[in-house]
């Protein structure tokens, strides 16, 4: 992505890398999200682990790797939270951008919402709205 970008930035905008950092930001956010399920299912796979007959419980992914009582489990863990950085990074990079995102709208940063569309292309002003009464009612019935 980053070496499509550099190529395409130095043909199709003579260099100008800081003008097209939005669109790299958004490439990189829309990947993210796209994979971010998959990726923290992978990362908490060693903390799952499954009852057996033998009453021992083994890795899901794993089924010779005993849970909490092997350093092959041990090593697994390790590697798993050192790896959870990653999505944890981006959850909080996203919930920095949900929270800023009113201000931004309200000083008409447009940059920031090109760079952040992966976050806010389904954001809608006219999906919230009060209720009357009868629409409370007809919510309060369904619940």
């Amino acid at each position: 992505l980053l070496l499509i970008h550099f190529a395409s930035v130095i043909v199709y905008h003579g260099g100008r890398f800081a003008e097209r950092v939005t669109t790299l930001q958004a490439c990189c956010g829309t990947l993210c999200t796209a994979f971010y399920i998959s990726i923290v299912s992978t990362v908490l796979g060693p903390f799952q682990c499954l009852s057996n007959p033998n009453h021992k419980l083994t890795a899901q992914g794993y089924q010779s790797v005993v849970c909490w009582d092997s350093s092959v489990h041990e090593s697994m863990i390790t590697v798993g939270l050192a790896a959870l950085v990653a999505p944890i990074s981006f959850f909080v990079f996203c919930l920095m951008k949900v929270r800023s995102f009113p201000l931004k709208m309200r000083q008409g940063d447009t940059q920031f919402l090109g760079a952040n569309a992966f976050l806010f292309r389904f954001f809608s002003p006219n999906m919230y709205f009060e209720p009357n009464n009868k629409e409370s009612l007809g919510f309060s019935i369904l619940k």
